[in-house]
């Protein structure tokens, strides 16, 4: 695969270790930590035997109800996993995303609903970082249905708390196109998914860099960066130091 940190699986395009990104010359984030994943309802037996096996000992759900009750995360009734769901952006439409995401350049489009869903949904924010930082709950996988948006978000935010570029969390973040375009040539993409070509032509619809860029230029700005975020939404300093010292190796 095109990135080491991916987790080949069947019933999943886009699984992805945010291990082994550069912190500074000596620190890289650890690598069994925090998995990043996409729709989790077609993993095979062998799928989440690979998963468990990896380590995998809790999962955030991050899908709206109806998400989750039309594709079910097989990990649900799990003895083994830990399941939590934590709606992160609501089954009501938000503003800015509501009238930004069928109209006008993409990247915009993506900044705006990324930017309205860090600043109206921060009690749900706080909650999913709330439980990644408990290095008690082990390794943990958060995911939506792509794992590009929501899951883009958590990502960013991961890490920027420890300390990675913001070059480096666009890349990761850009890194979705990758994968996702592989539903095209698989018949496997959302309906709603107009046609892509090439990847470069899905990430230039559906993960531009631009879109995190500005995303993380609007946290720059109005709080002066990732971690002046999280602790204006409530995440404590002994919370930001267990994520710090269980994810950086």
């Amino acid at each position: 695969m095109p990135d080491k940190r991916h987790i080949a699986l069947e019933g999943s395009y886009n699984t992805r270790d945010i291990g082994g990104y550069t912190i500074d010359k000596d620190r890289v984030t650890r690598s069994h930590r925090y998995i990043r994943c996409d729709g989790m309802h077609r993993l095979t037996d062998e799928d989440q035997n690979k998963l468990t096996n990896y380590g995998l000992k809790t999962i955030i759900d991050l899908r709206t109800t109806e998400e989750v009750n039309q594709e079910p995360n097989v990990f649900a009734n799990s003895t083994l996993v830990k399941y939590n769901r934590i709606n992160i952006i609501g089954d009501e439409a938000l503003t800015a995303y509501d009238q930004q995401v069928k109209t006008g350049v993409s990247y915009k489009r993506i900044e705006a609903a990324y930017t309205s869903w860090l600043e109206n949904r921060k009690p749900l924010i706080l909650k999913a970082l709330s439980i990644l930082s408990d290095s008690g709950n082990g390794m943990t996988l958060y995911h939506c249905s792509a794992g590009k948006d929501r899951t883009g978000i958590i990502t960013a935010l991961l890490l920027g708390i420890v300390g990675v570029r913001d070059e480096i969390i666009i890349e990761d973040y850009s890194l979705t196109a990758e994968f996702l375009f592989q539903r095209f040539l698989n018949g496997d993409a959302p309906v709603a998914e107009k046609e892509i070509n090439s990847v470069q032509e899905y990430e230039a619809e559906y993960c531009p860099r631009e879109g995190m860029h500005g995303t993380l230029q609007h946290l720059n700005l109005q709080y002066g960066g990732i971690e002046q975020y999280v602790r204006s939404i409530g995440l404590t300093d002994d919370q930001i130091d267990g994520i710090r010292y269980s994810f950086i190796e």
